[in-house]
């Protein structure tokens, strides 16, 4: 994999950067007990290079990012 790619908005993405995405309009909240999965994959050959499994449970607190 290389150091940086570009993301289809143009955007130079480099190692260790996160990705943040909105929601598309009627889609509901997680909600406890909802499974989440997450794949990254090759556009090219779709092989996935990357999954995140986990289930959702209920937060008793706000957001806070730590890197």
């Amino acid at each position: 994999m290389h150091q940086s790619t570009r993301s289809p908005r143009g955007d130079i993405l480099q190692e260790g950067d996160l990705v943040l995405t909105g929601t598309p309009s009627g889609i509901g909240p997680i909600v406890e007990g909802d499974k989440v999965e997450c794949l990254l994959s090759d556009p090219t050959s779709g092989k996935i290079l990357a999954s995140l499994n986990f289930g959702a449970v209920n937060r008793v607190a706000g957001y806070s990012y730590n890197p």
